[in-house]
C-alpha cells in the first residue's frame, strides 16, 4: 500500500513537471497553425467562459483566434489608426458616445480623449476583455478609471433594446470580420436601424465594414447619407459635412495619460490632409475616403459588382455567415 502511494505520488509529481512540456505553446500552436515555431509565445493567454483571447509580442490581440486590433493608440500619417480619431471631423460636438464592443479598449481610449466628449458608455459582452486583459496594458488600462468611461457587461442588441430612451452623439462599432459567426448582428438591416433610433439629430454611426460591400450597401439604405473611410463606414441621419480645421484643431489638442498624440504641426496636416483627397480613387486605401454615390459604385476591377448591386444583411439571410461571396 504504502509502494502504490509512493508511486502516485511520483506520477503525480512527474505529471505536473510535464506540464509545461507537453502544453506549453498550445494556444500558440492552435492559433497559429503553419505559422508557429518552437520560439514564438503569446503575452498573455485569458480563457473564460466566453472563449480564448490572446496577445502577441506585437501587442496585437485576437479573440477566438481571429485579430481583433492593436494594444496602442498611437498615430501616424498614413496609419489605419486614423479611424476612431476621425469623429471630430464629421461632427462638431461628439458629447455623449455608445461604443459596442470593447474589445481591448483601444478605441474607447481614443475616443474617451477626444476633447469634445464628455460621456462614454462601452458595452461589452465579454466581460474578461475589461477583468483580465485591459488591466495588463498601459495604452489602455487607464479607461478602467476614467470618471468618463461606463463599462457595462452585456449584448450590444439587448441594451439599445432596453435602453430605447437612451440616444447619443456617435455610436461606433469596430466589429469583428464580415464573414465571422454573429457578425450579422452587428451588420444586418435591423441592427443598423436599431442604431439609427439611438441617434440624436446629426448624429453619427462609425462601424467598422471590413471591406464588406454588402455591409456597406445596407448603410446606404438605412441612413440618409453615408462615406467610407479606409475600410469603415461612417453613417448619419443627417448630410456628413467635412471640417478640416475643427479636426485639426482636435488633433492639435489630443492627449493621452497626458501626452501628447501628435505634437508635430506637420504630422497634423499631412494627416488632415485626407480630406484633401475625397473620392479620388489614386490614394493609397490607407487615406481613403468616399462619398455615397462613390462608395455605391465603385468597381475594384471588371468583376467586381459594386456596391449599389450587392444584396442587403439582414438578420434573416445571415449576410456573409451564410455567404461569403455575398451574391
Amino acid at each position: 500500500l504504502v509502494m502504490r502511494a509512493g508511486l502516485s505520488v511520483l506520477l503525480g509529481v512527474g505529471l505536473v513537471s510535464a506540464a509545461t512540456w507537453l502544453f506549453g505553446g498550445l494556444w500558440e500552436r492552435l492559433q497559429l497553425k503553419g505559422e508557429y515555431t518552437p520560439e514564438t509565445r503569446f503575452d498573455l493567454v485569458v480563457e473564460s467562459r466566453f472563449g480564448v483571447v490572446t496577445v502577441d509580442q506585437k501587442k496585437n490581440i485576437y479573440g477566438g483566434g481571429m485579430f481583433d486590433g492593436h494594444l496602442s493608440t498611437e498615430l501616424k500619417p498614413g496609419d489605419w489608426m486614423v479611424r476612431p480619431y476621425f469623429l471630430s471631423a464629421v461632427h462638431e460636438a461628439p458629447k455623449e458616445v455608445l461604443v459596442i464592443g470593447l474589445s481591448g479598449g483601444t478605441w474607447t481610449q481614443i475616443l474617451a480623449n477626444n476633447p469634445h466628449v464628455e460621456k462614454i458608455t462601452a458595452v461589452e459582452i465579454n466581460s474578461a476583455y475589461a477583468e483580465r486583459v485591459i488591466p495588463e496594458f498601459d495604452a489602455v488600462k487607464s479607461i478602467l478609471t476614467n470618471p468618463k468611461v461606463e463599462i457595462i457587461t452585456d449584448d450590444g442588441r439587448r441594451w439599445m433594446t432596453i435602453n430605447r430612451h437612451r440616444k447619443f452623439d456617435a455610436i461606433i462599432a469596430n466589429s469583428t470580420y464580415h464573414f465571422r459567426e454573429h457578425a450579422t448582428s452587428l451588420l444586418s438591416h435591423e441592427f443598423m436601424s436599431q442604431v439609427k433610433n439611438h441617434l440624436k439629430p446629426g448624429g453619427i454611426y462609425h462601424f467598422n465594414a471590413t471591406g464588406s460591400d454588402r455591409a456597406a450597401k445596407t448603410a446606404a439604405e438605412v441612413f440618409p447619407d453615408c462615406i467610407l473611410l479606409l475600410n469603415n463606414v461612417v453613417a448619419s441621419n443627417a448630410p456628413i459635412e467635412f471640417n478640416k480645421e475643427r479636426w485639426r484643431a482636435t488633433l492639435a489638442n489630443y492627449e493621452i495619460d497626458g501626452q501628447k498624440v501628435l505634437p508635430s504641426a506637420e504630422d497634423i496636416d499631412q494627416i488632415v490632409s485626407m480630406i484633401d483627397t475625397v473620392d479620388d480613387l489614386t490614394v493609397p486605401t490607407e487615406r481613403r475616403i468616399l462619398t455615397k454615390d462613390t462608395l455605391l459604385d465603385f468597381q475594384y476591377n471588371e468583376w467586381h459588382v459594386p456596391a449599389r448591386d450587392q444584396k442587403l444583411i439582414t438578420d434573416d439571410n445571415l449576410g456573409h455567415e451564410f455567404d461569403h461571396f455575398g451574391f
